[in-house]
């Protein structure tokens, strides 16, 4: 567990270090218009997502909720993907 936490801890600094210049790459290439914290939100809501996902895994006293809460998180994640696509889609065909 404290290798995984280091990983994610890792993963989250170089997205925050390499975000603002990615987005500036992106809305120069392709016109869109991308704020430079876009993909450090993008980084912590998956990491918020996971962490939720682990917690429902380590309560076992509810175990038969526990695939309806695991369908229920895919589609969560399922939905907020496509919302954030449609969003970024749009940015790019108002320009």
């Amino acid at each position: 567990m404290m290798y995984t936490t280091i990983l994610v801890l890792i993963g989250l600094i170089i997205i925050f270090a390499i975000g603002p210049q990615r987005a500036n790459v992106l809305n120069e290439s392709f016109g869109s218009d991308l704020s430079e914290m876009h993909f450090v939100i993008k980084q912590g809501a998956s990491v918020i997502m996971a962490i939720g996902r682990c917690l429902s895994m380590v309560y076992r006293a509810r175990a038969r909720y526990l695939p309806a809460v695991g369908v229920a998180q895919v589609w969560c994640t399922v939905i907020s993907g496509c919302i954030s696509s449609q969003a970024d889609e749009s940015r790019i065909d108002k320009q």
